[in-house]
């Protein structure tokens, strides 16, 4: 009976790391370029099916019989829907790749192409104010004296100079990593990588005035909430039935 009350405390335990993470993923629903996450739940096998012998092994209750525990959470980097700006700064994702930002000391990743231009003419994240990095790592400045800013399909920066010809200005940097699985979120949209990128897939393609969107769903995470909730409220349910049943146990033994 106690381990009764065990399982379904961890079951309990379970449901409610999973409800903060859809709590996480809805209250993002709005954010540019968010990902939400996927709980992962590892079930335990009955100690004697694990080992194929029937016996029982101390100090290992994980392992006798049944069970769930969070084993971590997976990133969704599926592609979101473009929303228009209106804003020539702006770039969205459309395929695989991630934009580079200089933040502090560090090169992190994002796919959040909302970009402005500061007071020294740098393009910068509008979110973190963090620098956009160009393929050679370096801050792209923009020349006071260009006018009509364009981004390419493929990040190519230009813009009309003072004779009213294009000319290149910068590219921005769209990469990818060697393995998404490896991606840190750091908050503000951005991840962090210990391992090399490299350049995008050339299907990859920019699009100037537009944001990428949450891919978070929010009637699939409202409904995954609720079926949540009546998990942790069943599980709960479940420990006070044993506590009372084992209170009557303990009472029913006859006393000398």
């Amino acid at each position: 009976m106690l381990y009764g009350l065990y399982l379904s405390a961890q079951g309990a335990e379970s449901q409610a790391m999973r409800q903060g993470v859809l709590a996480n993923n809805l209250a993002n629903v709005g954010t540019n370029a968010f990902k939400p996450d996927i709980a992962v739940f590892r079930s335990y096998f009955p100690y004697d099916v694990a080992h194929q012998e029937p016996q029982r092994a101390p100090d290992t209750i994980d392992l006798e019989t049944g069970g769930v525990a969070l084993e971590g959470t997976i990133t969704d980097f599926s592609q979101g829907s473009l929303k228009p700006t209106g804003k020539s700064t702006d770039a969205a994702l459309l395929g695989d790749g991630f934009y580079q930002l200089k933040m502090g000391n560090e090169t992190l990743l994002t796919r959040d192409g909302s970009f402005e231009l500061d007071a020294d003419g740098q393009l910068v994240h509008a979110g973190t104010g963090a620098p956009v990095l160009d393929p050679d790592g370096s801050e792209i400045v923009i020349p006071p004296e260009m006018i009509d800013l364009q981004i390419g399909d493929d990040g190519q920066i230009s813009g009309v100079g003072p004779n009213g010809i294009v000319l290149p200005i910068s590219q921005l940097a769209v990469v990818v990593p060697t393995r998404l699985t490896e991606l840190q979120k750091r908050g503000d949209g951005m991840y962090s990588t210990k391992l090399p990128v490299a350049e995008a897939p050339p299907e990859t393609r920019v699009r100037q005035g537009f944001v990428e969107a949450s891919n978070a769903d929010p009637m699939q995470g409202t409904l995954e909430l609720i079926e949540v909730s009546r998990g942790f409220e069943s599980n709960v349910n479940m420990m006070r039935m044993q506590d009372e049943m084992l209170g009557r146990l303990l009472q029913a033994i006859p006393r000398r």
